[in-house]
């Protein structure tokens, strides 16, 4: 095999840490090499060499793995050490130093003045072209700009957001290669933390686990539930030794089925203590409280407060992390092995400050993308709706985060990894008992968090519009228990304070708008389209952004082709979610100002009930999805209804009125459309016509023609790529695996239609076969493209991972 001579230089990393990193971060070191080497005109090696020469400087003066790497100087603060040394003057490297600075700085704020400018800019316009020139008074004028002050921030953040998205590239994180294996010194444990109320639960967090497993096999990678009894009058149930039971059993059953000199899976539960706050039996601090005593059992303490009741620790190797997920979370291919894979990459390791008790660079916390799971064919409409971003891109590589992109920081959503001493030791006891419900970006603020592209944790959607909006309650009532934090705290920044604050301003959006709408209707009858602007502006923007791009695609490539049905399946999914996050306005609107003065009155005057908790499980299950109980629920959306009814009718405009009507009427029938988008779908096999029988008869026939006329001796019975006929005709003399998968499929195919004979079956499959045996292969794989006259491999070699999968499908 042949090796760069870059990477024979780099291979040299005092820090031995290269030739364990995976493709993508040798690819960037690598790349910044490339500019180096051709902005001071040197060699590669060259650059290579001098970066080798000052990562051995420092291992000699300090056995710091970090700054002794190589990546200290191409991505890190050794960065301008380089330059220096690359230019030979010192002034030179500090000034650039200063500059950047200068500008990550001036970025961030620029971040921030951007969305103030925006919300000022459009406060004056409004002002000026509605509000100056009307007969209402000063005073009314002032009310009605104060409720424009959330909805116009809420269109300055997104284009904030999008904007810098957009023109600030994302830096990728650094990553060791650990999917083939996980070396003992990373050890981690998988755990999925649960409330418990009856056995069955067990056989689906079993499946769960052995899910997780499966997908993730590598050595030293364990799995654990952590488990909690629900809520309860006493510290001990009759339901509580058969719920042990079940999950005795199942554990032991993973145990058994994947059997291993350190067993893979254990159980570990806690029992109820009295919380006066909650008035009731219950797990201390719920979640938070389970992964705390786990981390201090992990770290060695005896009397943690948690058991091992299935599995063992025996001649389990020490954890270095802890991977936390939820019940309804799943884990993609090793996706576990690539998360280690950042958090063990030297330059992501946390740096301590013990005695501010902060981490001042690297990552305590990694938290990768959350992509909602494919709704299944019986999933609800709503869940279609509402699920956002499904499903994985094979094609994807880097997605941006502005927080990641900007200031070097993501958000923690709760899963994804942490480095288990660094949370035990800075956030044990660091937290107030009964004062916080939503932990994880307070988590993610203490401990910094990063945000890795490109690793895909795969969430679920509620199926039901009430099961939706009581999640919401529970996240606002978790964010206005930040509070305190955010005014308090020394050891959380300015950043993170922010993003405390970003949620509550968030949080009172949708009410800030159903205000908004109610006082245009009163004041500015005529002018319905003023909220118009702020319910319909991410929707609009997003369409002329769509429709942008497919213009620039046809100016750049003439010849482009667009799937149509693709096109409007996604501008229906846009305008449909708009026009029903419209229908759902006042009840969201209502179930958030009850969360925050809730809260407010919680934290302020009772003390109690802060841990209020029902899980999603418990909340789905609890849900009779029948029309009377989305009238009940929903009885502030009917109300709203009849008061817009009122006020239109009070302030009468024709121009606007059909508007208004309609608005009106969506909100009179919210809880019944509710419904019916919340019913999961029932699917029962039918017929299709028999003309659309025939058509797709005539469809198949004339596909199977294709593959029958041009798969002849000449081309050694391998069918070309493409076939063109205008201008032409001409044959694309070239095919791929992912070709030749699909012809052997065509055939089996052509046959099961009665196009062709048993006998011309193995014959067609005999003579592919045949051909596939006579070519060039590099290590069993076919390469990407092959000439069909010659069957010689088309340059440049390579071996494509995606057609290669696709021709081991096809032929299973």
């Amino acid at each position: 095999m042949k090796i760069s001579p870059l990477d024979l230089v780099l291979a040299n990393d005092p820090a031995d840490v290269f030739n364990s990193m995976d493709a993508k971060s040798k690819g960037h070191y690598r790349m910044i090499i490339g500019k180096l080497a051709a902005k001071y005109h040197l060699e590669e090696t060259q650059v290579a060499a001098m970066v080798i020469q000052l990562a051995q400087e420092e291992l000699d003066k300090s056995a710091d793995e970090r700054t002794s790497h190589i990546g200290y100087f191409l991505t890190g603060q050794g960065y301008y050490v380089l330059l220096e040394k690359l230019t030979g003057s010192s002034g030179s490297s500090a000034r650039r130093q200063f500059f950047d600075k200068l500008i990550r700085v001036g970025r961030g704020a620029l971040y921030f003045v951007s969305a103030l400018l925006i919300s000022v800019g459009s406060l004056a316009l409004i002002y000026h072209f509605v509000l100056a020139d009307s007969s209402h008074n000063l005073a009314l004028k002032i009310i009605f700009l104060l409720l424009l002050l959330i909805p116009v921030s809420e269109v300055a953040v997104f284009l904030s957001n999008h904007l810098f998205t957009r023109l600030v590239k994302p830096k990728p994180l650094m990553a060791l290669e650990l999917t083939q294996a996980i070396p003992e010194e990373f050890a981690t444990f998988v755990v999925i933390p649960v409330i418990l109320s009856k056995p069955e639960q067990f056989k689906n967090y079993a499946k769960r686990l052995e899910n997780h497993y499966l997908a993730n096999n590598q050595d030293n990678l364990f799995f654990a539930i952590l488990a909690d009894y629900k809520d309860a009058d006493s510290a001990i149930t009759d339901e509580d030794a058969d719920i042990l039971a079940a999950g005795i059993d199942v554990i032991n059953s993973l145990n058994n089925t994947y059997s291993s000199a350190k067993p893979r899976f254990s159980l570990f539960i806690r029992q109820r203590q009295w919380n006066e706050s909650q008035n009731c039996w219950m797990g201390w601090e719920r979640k938070r409280g389970k992964l705390e005593v786990f981390n201090a059992l992990l770290c060695g303490e005896k009397h943690a407060g948690i058991e091992l009741a299935a599995g063992s620790l025996e001649h389990m190797p020490n954890i270095r992390y802890v991977i936390t997920l939820d019940e309804d979370t799943e884990i993609l291919r090793d996706g576990a092995a690539e998360l280690i894979g950042v958090m063990a990459h030297p330059l992501n390791r946390p740096v301590f400050d013990i005695k501010n008790k902060k981490i001042i660079e690297g990552y305590a916390i990694v938290q990768s993308e959350i992509r909602t799971r494919i709704s299944n064919r019986s999933a609800s409409l709503f869940a279609r709706l509402f699920s956002g971003q499904t499903g994985i891109d094979p094609y994807a590589s880097v997605v941006s985060d502005v927080y990641q992109n900007l200031f070097s920081e993501g958000i923690y959503a709760g899963k994804g990894i942490y480095d288990l001493h660094a949370f035990h030791q800075f956030l044990g006891g660091a937290i107030s008992d009964n004062s916080v419900l939503s932990h994880d970006l307070l988590e993610g603020s203490l401990l910094r968090c990063a945000f890795a592209s490109g690793i895909k944790l795969m969430d679920s959607c509620p199926a039901s519009v009430v099961a939706f909006v009581r999640r919401e309650h529970r996240w606002i009532r978790g964010d206005w228990q930040l509070l305190p934090w955010i005014f308090s705290s020394s050891r959380i920044n300015g950043l993170s304070r922010w993003k405390m604050i970003d949620n509550l301003r968030r949080s009172l959006a949708k009410p800030a708008l159903l205000l908004l709408i109610i006082a245009n209707a009163i004041i500015f009858p005529e002018q319905f389209w003023l909220w118009l602007i702020f319910a319909g502006f991410e929707p609009v923007f997003n369409i002329t952004t769509l429709f942008l791009g497919l213009i620039w695609q046809k100016i750049k490539t003439p010849t482009a082709r667009f799937a149509k049905i693709a096109i409007v399946e996604q501008l229906t999914s846009i305008l449909s979610k708009t026009v029903f996050s419209l229908v759902l306005l006042p009840y969201r609107s209502l179930t958030a100002l009850d969360a925050i003065f809730r809260t407010l009155y919680r934290l302020l005057i009772t003390h109690k009930n802060l841990l209020e908790w029902q899980t999603a499980e418990t909340v789905e299950k609890s849900l009779l999805n029948k029309p009377m109980n989305y009238w009940r629920s929903m009885w502030m959306s009917w109300i709203t209804g009849l008061v817009l009814l009122g006020i239109i009718i009070f302030r009468f405009s024709p121009a606007s009125f059909i508007v208004w009507a309609v608005l009106a009427t969506l909100w009179l029938i919210s809880p019944w459309l509710s419904w019916l988008v919340s019913i999961k779908r029932r699917y029962t096999k039918t017929l299709g016509s028999d003309k659309q029988t025939e058509s797709l008869r005539l469809t198949a026939r004339r596909t199977w023609r294709y593959f029958e006329d041009f798969s002849t001796i000449d081309n050694h019975w391998l069918c070309p790529d493409n076939v063109q006929i205008y201008p032409g005709p001409k044959n694309s003399n070239k095919t791929s695996p992912t070709n030749i998968g699909l012809q052997l499929l065509s055939v089996m195919s052509a046959r099961d239609l009665g196009y062709i004979s048993l006998f011309s079956l193995l014959e067609d499959c005999e003579n592919v076969i045949e051909t596939i045996k006579s070519l060039p292969k590099w290590n069993g794989h076919l390469y990407n493209w092959y000439n069909i006259r010659t069957l010689q491999v088309l340059h440049p070699r390579y071996i494509s991972t995606v057609d290669s999968g696709n021709f081991a499908v096809h032929l299973i």
